[in-house]
Protein backbone atom coordinates (compact mmCIF):
# COMPACT_ATOMS: atom_id res chain seq x y z
CA UNK A 1 0.00 0.00 0.00
CA UNK A 2 2.83 2.47 0.95
CA UNK A 3 4.59 1.95 -2.77
CA UNK A 4 1.34 2.50 -4.54
CA UNK A 5 1.11 5.57 -2.30
CA UNK A 6 4.68 7.01 -3.02
CA UNK A 7 4.00 5.58 -7.07
CA UNK A 8 1.11 7.84 -6.77
CA UNK A 9 2.91 11.03 -5.61
CA UNK A 10 5.47 10.32 -7.50
CA UNK A 11 2.99 10.22 -11.17
CA UNK A 12 1.26 12.89 -9.77
CA UNK A 13 4.80 15.23 -9.12
CA UNK A 14 6.10 13.82 -12.87
CA UNK A 15 2.82 15.14 -14.29
CA UNK A 16 3.03 18.81 -12.49
CA UNK A 17 6.63 19.20 -13.60
CA UNK A 18 5.39 18.13 -17.20
CA UNK A 19 2.93 20.63 -17.07
CA UNK A 20 5.30 23.29 -15.38
CA UNK A 21 7.88 22.60 -17.81
CA UNK A 22 5.99 22.75 -21.32
CA UNK A 23 3.89 25.96 -19.82
CA UNK A 24 6.70 27.23 -19.29
CA UNK A 25 8.62 26.67 -22.37
CA UNK A 26 7.49 29.93 -24.66
CA UNK A 27 8.91 32.20 -21.97
CA UNK A 28 12.10 33.64 -23.45
CA UNK A 29 15.23 33.39 -21.78
CA UNK A 30 16.43 36.70 -19.57
CA UNK A 31 18.54 37.54 -22.71
CA UNK A 32 15.98 36.77 -25.29
CA UNK A 33 14.00 38.96 -22.79
CA UNK A 34 16.02 42.20 -23.51
CA UNK A 35 16.45 41.52 -27.37
CA UNK A 36 12.69 41.20 -27.21
CA UNK A 37 12.08 44.60 -25.76
CA UNK A 38 14.85 46.35 -27.47
CA UNK A 39 13.02 44.74 -31.20
CA UNK A 40 9.86 46.24 -29.62
CA UNK A 41 11.25 49.46 -29.46
CA UNK A 42 12.69 49.65 -32.62
CA UNK A 43 9.08 48.43 -33.93
CA UNK A 44 7.84 51.08 -32.50
CA UNK A 45 10.38 53.74 -33.48
CA UNK A 46 9.37 52.31 -37.49
CA UNK A 47 13.00 50.97 -37.61
CA UNK A 48 11.21 47.80 -38.70
CA UNK A 49 13.96 45.78 -40.70
CA UNK A 50 16.26 46.49 -37.98
CA UNK A 51 13.58 45.29 -35.75
CA UNK A 52 13.22 41.82 -37.54
CA UNK A 53 17.25 41.30 -37.34
CA UNK A 54 16.54 41.23 -33.21
CA UNK A 55 13.42 38.70 -33.75
CA UNK A 56 15.40 36.73 -35.79
CA UNK A 57 17.98 36.80 -33.08
CA UNK A 58 15.47 34.97 -30.37
CA UNK A 59 14.70 32.30 -33.29
CA UNK A 60 18.20 31.12 -33.58
CA UNK A 61 17.21 29.60 -29.87
CA UNK A 62 13.67 29.29 -29.99
CA UNK A 63 10.64 29.35 -31.68
CA UNK A 64 9.10 31.88 -29.99
CA UNK A 65 5.37 32.19 -31.08
CA UNK A 66 4.84 35.69 -30.15
CA UNK A 67 8.14 36.59 -31.89
CA UNK A 68 7.21 34.69 -34.79
CA UNK A 69 3.74 36.97 -35.14
CA UNK A 70 5.69 40.08 -34.25
CA UNK A 71 7.87 39.26 -37.46
CA UNK A 72 4.96 38.27 -39.63
CA UNK A 73 2.97 41.55 -38.71
CA UNK A 74 5.93 43.51 -40.05
CA UNK A 75 5.83 41.75 -43.26
CA UNK A 76 2.51 41.95 -43.38
CA UNK A 77 1.06 45.53 -42.32
CA UNK A 78 4.11 48.10 -40.89
CA UNK A 79 6.91 47.80 -43.99
CA UNK A 80 5.62 50.46 -46.53
CA UNK A 81 6.62 47.49 -49.49
CA UNK A 82 4.51 44.29 -47.71
CA UNK A 83 6.17 41.20 -48.37
CA UNK A 84 3.33 38.96 -48.24
CA UNK A 85 5.65 35.59 -49.09
CA UNK A 86 7.85 36.58 -45.86
CA UNK A 87 4.46 36.98 -44.11
CA UNK A 88 3.42 33.83 -44.61
CA UNK A 89 6.60 31.81 -44.23
CA UNK A 90 6.43 33.63 -40.47
CA UNK A 91 2.56 32.96 -40.08
CA UNK A 92 2.64 29.69 -41.22
CA UNK A 93 5.96 28.69 -38.63
CA UNK A 94 4.01 30.41 -35.79
CA UNK A 95 0.96 28.50 -36.89
CA UNK A 96 3.41 25.36 -37.02
CA UNK A 97 4.70 25.91 -32.84
CA UNK A 98 1.56 27.09 -31.89
CA UNK A 99 -0.28 23.31 -32.68
CA UNK A 100 2.88 21.76 -31.23
CA UNK A 101 3.05 24.05 -28.13
CA UNK A 102 -0.89 22.79 -27.85
CA UNK A 103 0.01 19.18 -28.26
CA UNK A 104 2.28 19.09 -25.70
CA UNK A 105 0.21 20.91 -23.33
CA UNK A 106 -3.51 21.04 -24.13
CA UNK A 107 -4.56 23.38 -21.66
CA UNK A 108 -2.23 25.79 -23.92
CA UNK A 109 -5.40 25.80 -25.80
CA UNK A 110 -7.54 27.14 -23.87
CA UNK A 111 -5.53 30.26 -22.90
CA UNK A 112 -7.01 33.39 -24.48
CA UNK A 113 -3.39 35.00 -26.04
CA UNK A 114 -2.75 31.37 -28.12
CA UNK A 115 -6.92 31.73 -29.25
CA UNK A 116 -5.87 35.00 -30.27
CA UNK A 117 -2.63 34.03 -31.78
CA UNK A 118 -4.39 31.06 -33.84
CA UNK A 119 -7.15 33.20 -35.17
CA UNK A 120 -4.70 36.11 -36.07
CA UNK A 121 -2.61 33.62 -37.49
CA UNK A 122 -5.24 31.57 -39.59
CA UNK A 123 -6.96 34.78 -40.90
CA UNK A 124 -3.46 36.20 -42.16
CA UNK A 125 -2.36 33.40 -43.76
CA UNK A 126 -5.69 33.59 -45.53
CA UNK A 127 -5.15 37.12 -46.36
CA UNK A 128 -1.47 36.87 -47.59
CA UNK A 129 -2.71 33.51 -49.23
CA UNK A 130 -5.32 36.15 -51.12
CA UNK A 131 -2.33 38.84 -51.91
CA UNK A 132 0.18 36.43 -53.23
CA UNK A 133 -2.58 34.82 -55.58
CA UNK A 134 -3.82 38.35 -57.14
CA UNK A 135 0.07 39.42 -57.47
CA UNK A 136 1.10 36.04 -59.42
CA UNK A 137 -2.12 36.47 -61.36
CA UNK A 138 -1.01 39.99 -62.16
CA UNK A 139 2.38 39.17 -62.97
CA UNK A 140 1.05 36.64 -65.71
CA UNK A 141 -1.31 39.03 -67.15
CA UNK A 142 1.81 41.42 -67.66
CA UNK A 143 4.62 38.22 -68.93
CA UNK A 144 1.62 37.68 -71.25
CA UNK A 145 0.56 41.23 -72.30
CA UNK A 146 4.33 41.84 -72.73
CA UNK A 147 5.09 38.14 -74.88
CA UNK A 148 2.11 39.78 -76.84
CA UNK A 149 3.66 43.32 -77.78
CA UNK A 150 6.90 41.47 -78.72
CA UNK A 151 5.33 39.19 -80.79
CA UNK A 152 3.62 41.98 -82.48
CA UNK A 153 7.13 43.79 -82.79
CA UNK A 154 8.52 40.92 -84.52
CA UNK A 155 5.51 40.94 -86.99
Amino acid sequence: MKNIKSLILIFLTLIFVFNFWTTKAQELSSKNKIIFKKAEKLTHKKKYLTAVHYYEEILKSNEHIETLMKIADIYFVSLQQKNYKKALEFYKRAEKAMNSAINENSRLAKRKKIKEFKQSCSNNIKICLSHIEKFDDARNRHTDAKKRLDDDEKN
